[in-house]
């Protein structure tokens, strides 16, 4: 599944694969409340497979898709991969939610640690 450019933002990409019973949403750009449907439905296409989310391409991540991570950790659980923009890691930080999620320096490390 690739979601490309939502309500004209070519810049918001999410694309989404199964990999060793797991569920890979890869995202890029910003992160804002334009972007909250769009990570919502890639993230919801896990069923109950455990998600692991690549934020490595996103430059900011606004409450608004944070509140949907945390929706959908309940679902299965919910990783978060990096490396992470300092944007990111303060949007975390300042939410208090830093701690509610798995993080991982990179997918790779993610992968290779949440295998089934």
């Amino acid at each position: 599944m690739a979601v490309d450019g939502l309500a004209g933002r070519a810049d918001v990409v999410a694309r989404a694969f199964d990999q060793g019973g797991r569920h890979v949403v890869v995202l890029r750009g910003p992160l804002d409340r334009f972007a909250e449907d769009t990570v919502r439905e890639a993230l919801l296409a896990a069923g109950d497979l455990p998600l692991v989310v690549d934020l490595a391409g996103v430059e900011r991540l606004g409450i608004d898709v944070l509140a949907v991570f945390l929706d959908v950790r309940g679902h299965g659980g919910l990783v978060l991969a990096g490396p992470f923009a300092p944007a990111v890691d303060r949007t975390l930080e300042a939410s208090g939610t830093r701690e509610f999620f798995a993080r991982y320096e990179t997918l790779d490390d993610a992968l290779r640690d949440t295998e089934a």
